[in-house]
């Protein structure tokens, strides 16, 4: 219920349910991959922001599904690779050998950088890395 003369600017539940929200959709946080970046902001964070009765909370799916399709965009650990042999052909290689990014790991670091409401430029947790970052694949994950 509104004070009287008052207006919904002017309500302490509106208020702080708008100050929460942008706690978190303030934060950024620039993921680097080598000279390649990739920036999580408000535009995709407030879609997993959850209203409920204990206040504005961050739907942990959603994280996960995030983490999934970084993972699926930059691991390069067990995908093929075209290399040209000494003798002029290409040939294609897989293997174990790559970058890996550590997802229960993420999830957790990318929820505890999202709750403090820190603004940072990072590496994901890797649990696996290469001898170079020119391996990593520059396609973006999907965005949900």
């Amino acid at each position: 219920m509104l004070p009287e003369g008052g207006s919904q600017a002017d309500n302490p539940a509106l208020i702080a349910a708008r100050d929460a929200r942008n706690f978190y959709v303030n934060t950024t946080v620039t993921y680097t991959f080598g000279n390649r970046t990739q920036t999580l902001d408000g535009e995709l964070i407030h879609q997993w922001l959850v209203s409920g009765g204990d206040g504005i909370t961050l739907d942990g799916d959603k994280i996960e599904a995030f983490v999934k399709d970084l993972g699926k965009a930059n691991n390069t650990a067990y995908t093929k690779r075209s290399f040209k042999t000494s003798y002029g052909d290409t040939v294609e290689v897989s293997g174990f050998y790559g970058w890996r990014i550590n997802q229960a790991a993420e999830v957790q670091e990318l929820t505890r950088i999202l709750e403090s409401g820190e603004s940072v430029t990072r590496e994901p947790v890797y649990s696996q890395r290469a001898a170079s970052m020119r391996d990593l694949i520059t396609a973006a994950p999907t965005q949900r």
